[in-house]
């Protein structure tokens, strides 16, 4: 997609150099100014009146559309100013020029087929970026449409600042129907407060940890299910008879609705002291933290989760400290975002959330929410899979 630009900027317009006219009377040259002004003002308020129509369905995908000299009677705009809008709208995706002069709505025009996925920071920035996202991103830039064409565009920075430039150039988009939804990857409390999302009205999806349904944005959300993973790994574990276990995690609130159950259902016990919660700037120090865990060969877990894919590498440098074989001397499973691999060269037992199943439900939900008019938002968490059961 093109980058977004105002409705004023119509394809084929150019400043004029200055010094190209000769000056004249400072009246005439005034009122020449509030002419162009008014000429471009008709431009933007035709070409947002017939991508309205286009976006309500007046003209279906491929249909016939109206001749510029129709259009001009029915507007009252001159040709120039029709051939103009019809430059623009060629150059948003919404209608194709066939023939001689023939002029149809586009077979994938994008306020039905493209979509913007937004992330709040960009993968520069090291400490708030995820490996969850960079998969999320990576599959978003190769899903196409049917033409073979991207079907999404990416945006960063979106954390709620309106001055940033991919705020301002997603917020045009979104005003000028150039999507047919907004997945959210993260939405911070200022940017639920922005016109993005107060005065938008096409659908949108949360892509969440947590469910967060709120009505006064109408979001809805995408969730991975927590407790199913923990389910699937303490099961793992105690179908190797295990008995015991050690657990790397982030999310306190996960250990009561998610980790507890699990391991009361398998049988399983996870001490204290062999329950670790690790702080997103304390990741370097999980290798120390395996090596001091299992460095005793007589008080080791029989297995192990590791609940969050920033920690494979530096637990992987434990283990190999502590002198620890797997799975010979203890059962690892660790969390993973599909279909991206893991960088650990152990035979851990991976398992985790697929990111091409995650932005399929998002689809769905934007998709049918289009169709169908309803605005009530939804939440679907995603299951956890073992990556022998996936299909890459």
């Amino acid at each position: 997609m093109p980058p977004p630009t105002a409705d004023s900027e119509i394809v084929g317009t150019a400043p004029i150099p200055y010094g190209s006219q000769p000056m004249g009377d400072r009246r005439t040259n005034g009122g020449q100014a509030q002419t162009e002004k008014r000429g471009k003002q008709k431009q933007s308020a035709v070409l947002q009146q017939v991508r309205e129509q286009i976006v309500r369905g007046k003209w279906q995908p491929g249909q016939r559309m109206p001749s510029r000299g129709e259009f001009e009677l029915e507007t009252g705009v001159s040709r120039v100013t029709v051939q103009k809008v019809f430059d623009r709208l060629v150059h948003e995706g919404f209608i194709e020029v066939q023939g001689r002069r023939e002029t149809r709505v586009a077979q994938l025009p994008p306020h039905l087929t493209r979509y913007a996925i937004a992330f709040p920071y960009h993968p520069t920035d090291t400490e708030n970026w995820s490996r969850f996202w960079s998969t999320l991103a990576d599959v978003a830039r190769g899903i196409k449409r049917p033409d073979g064409t991207p079907a999404f565009d990416v945006y960063y920075n979106l954390d709620g600042h309106t001055d940033v430039r991919e705020y301002r150039d997603m917020l045009t988009a979104a005003r000028h129907h150039q999507m047919a939804g907004m997945i959210f990857v993260g939405l911070t409390p200022r940017l639920r407060k922005t016109p993005l999302l107060l005065e938008t009205t096409m659908p949108r999806v949360l892509i969440s940890r947590n469910s967060t349904l709120t009505e006064d944005t109408r979001v809805s959300t995408v969730t991975a299910d927590t407790a199913n993973f923990f389910d699937k790994a303490v099961g793992h574990l105690a179908s190797k008879g295990c008995k015991t276990v050690a657990v790397l995690m982030v999310g306190e609130e996960m250990i009561e609705n998610a980790l507890m159950p699990a391991l009361a259902r398998h049988g399983l016990t996870c001490p204290p002291y062999w329950l670790q919660l690790i702080l997103a700037e304390s990741r370097r120090t999980v290798g120390s933290l395996i090596h001091l865990m299992l460095r005793d060969p007589n008080h080791r877990p029989d297995g192990l989760i590791i609940a969050d894919d920033h920690f494979t590498t530096p637990a992987t440098a434990g283990l190999f400290a502590a002198g620890v074989r797997v799975p010979q001397d203890l059962q690892v499973v660790v969390h993973e975002n599909f279909p991206s691999h893991g960088e650990s060269p152990l035979p851990f037992t991976r398992l985790g959330f697929d990111a091409r199943e995650t932005l399929a439900n998002c689809l769905r939900l934007i998709d049918d929410e289009r169709k169908t008019g309803a605005t009530s938002p939804v939440d679907i968490q995603v299951p956890a899979h073992f990556v022998g059961d996936l299909t890459r």
